[in-house]
């Protein structure tokens, strides 16, 4: 049983490897502490759920990977060779996720599936929505303050942003303000 964080009057119960959702009582929300409907949202994340042995919720963040992400996208998690993990963006906040065993995440269909598909972790653009711009990957790092990737149609498209400004992720456009771990050219 995991939340539904677009809404925290519903919840989700697995059975037989299918997601079915339910919803709590009128004026009460689902608890993922203790798997329960209770009388309010939780306002506070990040903890460790685990049911039958799977770890559903890791840890909960400020965004970075998801700044000017819409709510509800999931990314694959950064690093290329960690397949089963990913970040579900959330009103400025980042949920780490972790898929049953066995499953992995597609970003491309943003759910956990039965194959992992290397391709994703190269391209970050994969089942995201055009017109988003992101900074680029962790495997790219060292990158330029003006560099970043517009995705279009799930591909990325190589952008500059013109000299004397910076990308930022988070305004989703360039500007005079730099972010701390980018170079600066």
């Amino acid at each position: 049983m995991h939340e539904n964080l677009a809404e925290c009057n519903r919840y989700v119960a697995c059975q037989h490897e299918t997601d079915h959702e339910w919803f709590c009582p009128p004026g009460e929300s689902f608890n993922p502490r203790n798997l329960q409907c209770e009388p309010a949202c939780p306002t506070a994340r990040g903890f460790i759920l685990s049911v039958v042995g799977v770890i559903l919720v890791v840890a909960t963040a400020e965004a970075f990977f998801c700044d000017g992400i819409p709510s509800g996208m999931r990314i694959r998690f950064p690093l290329p060779e960690i397949c089963n993990e990913y970040i579900s963006c959330h009103h400025g906040t980042e949920h780490e996720w972790r898929c049953p065993v066995g499953r992995f995440f597609s970003q491309r269909s943003q759910r956990c599936v039965n194959a992992c598909d290397p391709s994703e972790a190269i391209n970050i653009c994969a089942g995201l929505i055009n017109n988003i711009l992101l900074r680029p990957p962790l495997s790219e790092f060292p990158f330029s303050c003006r560099r970043h990737y517009e995705c279009i149609g799930g591909n990325m498209i190589t952008r500059e942003c013109p000299p004397g400004t910076f990308f930022s992720q988070l305004d989703q456009g360039c500007g005079s303000i730099r972010e701390d771990f980018c170079i600066p050219d």
